[in-house]
C-alpha cells in the first residue's frame, strides 16, 4: 500500500513532494490487521515484528529478519495503514526499520512507511533487497 501522489497522475509520493489531503484519504479509512499469539514477552506497542519458526513465537524484528507489521498490543499486529503507536517521529518523512528493529530516516533495506504526524505512521513495509 503505497501513498499515491493523485495529483500527479496516481504515482508513489516521495519525499519533497508535497501531500495533499485528498492523497491520504484512502489510507485512513483502512487498517489492515492479524490477530496472532505466542507473542515473546519482549515484544512491546510500536515494535516491529516477525515470526521465529523455530521459537515458534512472534518477537521484534532484528538483523535478517523481515518484519511483517507493527505490534499493537492485544495480540494484533497491524500489517499495513494507519498506526498512532509511536513518538518522536520527524512528520512527512519515509522510515525505514534498522538491523536493531528500530525505526531511523536512514534508508535501509526494509521500508516502515511514512509518518504524518510524530506520533502517526502509515504502515507500508517493503523490502527492496
Amino acid at each position: 500500500m503505497a501513498i499515491k501522489n493523485t495529483r500527479f497522475g496516481g504515482t508513489d509520493w516521495v519525499d519533497g513532494e508535497v501531500l495533499y489531503a485528498a492523497d491520504l484519504n484512502d489510507t485512513f479509512n483502512a487498517t489492515n490487521k492479524l490477530l496472532i499469539s505466542n507473542v515473546a514477552g519482549s515484544v512491546s506497542n510500536g515494535d516491529f515484528i516477525t515470526y521465529n519458526l523455530t521459537n515458534s513465537e512472534w518477537e521484534k524484528a532484528s538483523g535478517n529478519s523481515t518484519p511483517v507489521g507493527v505490534y499493537a498490543g492485544s495480540n494484533t499486529i497491524i500489517l499495513s495503514g494507519y498506526s498512532n503507536l509511536f513518538t518522536g517521529l520527524i512528520p512527512f518523512k519515509f522510515y525505514y526499520v534498522d538491523g536493531d528493529g528500530n525505526l531511523t530516516t536512514s534508508v535501509q533495506a526494509t521500508k516502515a512507511g511514512f509518518s504524518i504526524s510524530a506520533t502517526e505512521l502509515i504502515i507500508d513495509i517493503d523490502v527492496t533487497q
